[in-house]
């Protein structure tokens, strides 16, 4: 009975998966040269490191609160322009920690691109390039300990 309980609640619950399947290049544009601009600006040195604020003067500056309804487009990249603004810039030159830092490009667009692709890795199927770089890695790995 439970179980029917449960079937029942989804059915009548569970809202249909809608695909977006248009993007507004415009916005992507105007998204992209943003953020662009702004880590040109750090890897040039023009941004702080960090222009570090007080938690309720930072709440006054971000809006980061949890709404009901969506945000504008343009709303959501102000957000984004006061998140990477407020943020600790570890690619700036002068920031300095034993742990990470610095900007490699080579990571940074692999960053981007690999939720363009929304790759999956489970099996062949859906991944069969990364399949192959998998293989790749481990062949690769079990030659450097010698387990060739």
């Amino acid at each position: 009975m439970q179980r029917l309980l449960r079937l029942s609640y989804l059915k009548t619950n569970i809202k249909p998966r809608t695909t977006n399947t248009a993007m507004d290049r415009a916005y992507a544009d105007k998204a992209v040269k943003q953020t662009l601009d702004f880590l040109e600006a750090t890897l040039k040195g023009e941004n702080k490191v960090i222009d570090l604020r007080l938690p309720d003067e930072l709440k006054s500056l971000v809006d980061i609160s949890i709404k009901n309804e969506a945000c504008s487009k343009d709303d959501l990249l102000k957000a984004c322009m006061g998140v990477m603004k407020y943020q600790t810039k570890p690619y700036h030159p002068h920031f300095h920690n034993q742990l990470f830092g610095g900007f490699n490009e080579f990571s940074f667009l692999g960053a981007m691109m690999t939720p363009a692709i929304n790759g999956s890795i489970f099996t062949y199927e859906l991944a069969p390039v990364f399949t192959l770089m998998e293989f790749e890695l481990f062949e690769h790995m079990r030659k450097q300990i010698g387990w060739d």
